[in-house]
């Protein structure tokens, strides 16, 4: 890690902002990605290895229909949470933080507002089903 300029990790925000480009299907988890991707390599924030590989397959994953938004934010949610360990470990508190702060908005933010965005793309059927099942 260190995640502040760290050229390998924006690199990787490049790389991933121009897969988010490339994409036909372009879901609100891509645009999500996209603007919080921009923002921090504007900032010169870096991203993991294991970070940048988990959105990157979820990226395709959530484009071509395998993967529902709110798991795939809930995956990084999991991937940061490691990085936010193994900065604590290095005692690379800044790092630790910028993670952490991954963890909140991907744990709380996605489970709330990609799982109301997942819940209007199902069918009837399985909407009344969903709601039936989660009161």
């Amino acid at each position: 890690m260190p995640y502040e300029n760290d050229a390998q990790g924006l690199t990787r925000r490049a790389h991933l902002a121009g897969q988010i480009m490339g994409m036909s299907q372009f879901s609100i988890y891509a645009q999500a990605v996209y603007c919080v991707n921009q923002m921090l390599r504007v900032h010169r924030v870096g991203i993991s290895e294991q970070a940048y590989q988990s959105i990157s397959r979820n990226l395709t994953s959530v484009s071509t229909g395998r993967l529902y938004e709110t798991s795939a934010s809930l995956a990084e949610s999991r991937v940061f949470a490691r990085d936010t360990v193994t900065a604590l470990k290095s005692g690379d508190i800044t790092s630790a933080l910028i993670t952490a702060s991954g963890v909140a908005i991907n744990g709380l933010g996605g489970g709330l507002f990609f799982g109301h965005y997942d819940r209007n793309k199902l069918m009837g059927i399985e909407r009344y089903l969903y709601d039936n099942f989660h009161m």
